[in-house]
């Protein structure tokens, strides 16, 4: 008897992924505001343009998580 462990062999090469339920994006109000503030600046005064712009961007930018921000930005 040895007092020795033998070591298991472990397989290389493999990597774990991540179900993407369980992946977190990071919380970035200020990125999200410079965006935001960024479009509006380019459609100018044409609430037609604004519109289009945030309806566009909505498929981008998740507005459930910054609505605070989204709405702060909008009233001021």
């Amino acid at each position: 008897m040895s007092n020795q462990k033998q070591q298991k062999p472990t397989l290389t090469g493999q990597r774990f992924k991540t179900r993407k339920r369980d992946e977190k994006e990071r919380f970035d109000p200020t990125q999200f505001q410079e965006s935001i503030v960024q479009g509006l600046n380019q459609t100018g005064t044409d609430l037609e343009a604004v519109a289009k712009f945030l309806d566009s961007s909505g498929a981008k930018l998740d507005y459930r998580r910054y609505a605070e921000t989204l709405f702060d930005i909008l009233v001021a």
